[in-house]
């Protein structure tokens, strides 16, 4: 019986230190736990938040070239729109010019055409006039008893200036006049030609 209670104490007192280790390394083992745990919960935490800052300056730099392509496309639009009153500015200018021009050209026209009319006027006066006075010497000259110093000189000076010396030289009177006559008759003949040209 003293044996048996022996060893009942014996196993008693056993499990009672393997008890008090378990419960011991029970324990350490949930405070281990609850270590790793929160190490590894801190870890996880600290990656998350780097993740978090990393994703937040993506975020952050996205955002800030968005804005930047936001103010290019504002600056280009702005530029469109100036570039676009500057067109229509210079294509009113242009037409204000050609507007003007027409009305230039056609006033110049207009005076044009009274000058010429005026110009084609004073010639045929002109040119009347020329045959008068040509009609009026030819009559003289072929005269015969028309003054010949005082007719033919003046018929002869206005055909050529080199023939007056000839008549002051003398000579064959006859065909002086003669030759007289005929270029008088060319050269109206011209004058009429020209007139109605005119």
């Amino acid at each position: 019986m003293k044996g048996s209670k022996a060893d009942q104490l014996n196993t008693d007192i056993g499990t009672s230190v393997l008890t008090k280790i378990s419960s011991s390394m029970k324990d350490e083992c949930l405070d281990n736990l609850m270590v790793t745990n929160q190490r590894v919960e801190f870890q996880r935490n600290e990656k998350l938040k780097r993740y978090f800052q990393k994703a937040s300056s993506i975020l952050q730099s996205i955002k800030s070239q968005q804005e930047e392509m936001n103010d290019a496309e504002q600056l280009k639009s702005a530029d469109l729109i100036l570039l676009q009153l500057r067109l229509r500015n210079m294509e009113h200018k242009i037409k204000q010019l050609q507007s003007s021009l027409k009305i230039k050209i056609t006033r110049l026209a207009q005076e044009e055409q009274t000058l010429l009319s005026s110009f084609r006027n004073i010639c045929k006066e002109i040119a009347l006039e020329e045959i008068a006075d040509i009609d009026l010497l030819t009559e003289q000259a072929s005269d015969p008893r028309a003054n010949e110093n005082a007719v033919l000189p003046v018929a002869i000076h206005k055909i050529s200036g080199s023939e007056t010396k000839r008549w002051t030289e003398g000579g064959n009177n006859h065909k002086i006049i003669e030759q007289l006559v005929q270029e008088i008759q060319s050269f109206k003949q011209d004058v009429r030609l020209s007139a109605n040209k005119v």
